[in-house]
Order: C-alpha cells, then sequence, then structure tokens
C-alpha cells in the first residue's frame, strides 16, 4: 500500500484513541515517487505532530534494506525535511534503518508509544525493533515479544 495523507490520518486518528505519554516516530522514507509525495507526507505528519505528542521524529532512507528503484532521491529527502524545518520540528537523521530504530528504542520511556511507518523496510523494521526490545530491555516479557515474532505479521517472515 502506498502511504498517503489518508492512511497517515486513519493510522493517528486510532492511536489517539490509545492512553500514552509520549509518541517516538520513526519514519522510513520511500524514493522513487517524487519529492511532491515526500513533501505531502511530510506535511501531514507535521499536522499530527504537536495534536499527538510525538516528541520526536527520526527519519531513515533504509539505505541498506532497499532496493536500487526504492532509493531515496536528494530532492524526495530534501522535500521532507524543508517541511519539517518550516514548522520548526527537529528530525534525527539515519540512512541505516537499524541506527534509526536503536535511537527509537533507546528513547522510550515505560508508557511511550513507538510508531514506526513509511517505506517496505518497516516490514523489516517491525521484527528488528521487537529484537531490540529483547536486547535492550532485559527485563521486558521476552515471551510476549516472541509470541509476536512467531505469528503471521505483514513482511515478518
Amino acid at each position: 500500500m502506498l502511504l498517503n495523507k489518508n492512511n497517515i490520518d486513519s493510522c493517528m486518528e486510532a492511536i489517539g484513541h490509545l492512553k500514552y505519554e509520549n509518541m517516538h516516530l520513526v519514519h522510513a522514507i520511500r524514493g522513487s515517487n517524487g519529492p511532491e509525495l515526500s513533501k505531502e507526507i511530510a506535511e501531514s505528519i507535521a499536522g499530527w505532530f504537536n495534536k499527538m505528542n510525538i516528541e520526536n521524529i527520526i527519519l531513515t532512507t533504509s539505505r541498506s534494506h532497499v532496493m536500487k528503484k526504492d532509493q531515496v532521491t536528494e530532492e524526495e529527502l530534501n522535500a521532507f525535511l524543508e517541511v519539517m524545518q518550516k514548522n520548526k520540528i527537529n528530525v534525527a537523521f539515519f540512512e541505516e534503518l537499524d541506527d534509526a530504530l536503536q535511537l527509537g528504542v533507546e528513547r522510550l520511556n515505560p508508557e511511550d508509544i513507538l510508531l514506526i511507518s513509511g517505506a517496505h523496510s518497516m516490514d523489516t523494521g517491525a521484527r528488528k525493533t521487537l529484537e531490540l526490545l529483547k536486547q535492550m530491555y532485559p527485563d521486558v516479557n521476552h515471551e510476549a515479544i516472541n509470541n509476536v515474532l512467531s505469528s503471521k505479521i505483514i513482511g515478518m517472515n
């Protein structure tokens, strides 16, 4: 499914019903869709930034996890970052998915939400995030995470 404003709005409205302290967003920008789509998605995220109490945005191009056709161009990346700068939203940028997810998990507090969104690489990102939780937080319920990892979730096989 192509990520667009409607997808983001639906997701954020659903999350809005949950109780949490802060949201940390790791977003994988997708390439080969043009700077206009990058700008549209960034504008939508920026519109939800304060409403959803998003603590920070961590952006990645997932360089090692995408095929050549999905690599992010400089124009696509700049279109996203320009919207964030215009809205005075700080963005931590990483070329690599693993680095972005690591920071997202490190910033979590017990009452927070970590939302990972964006390109195809986030299918891999879901599994990597759960594995990171097990590594970084030995007190977390490993059995519960293993149950999630063993069930059929899109892109997690």
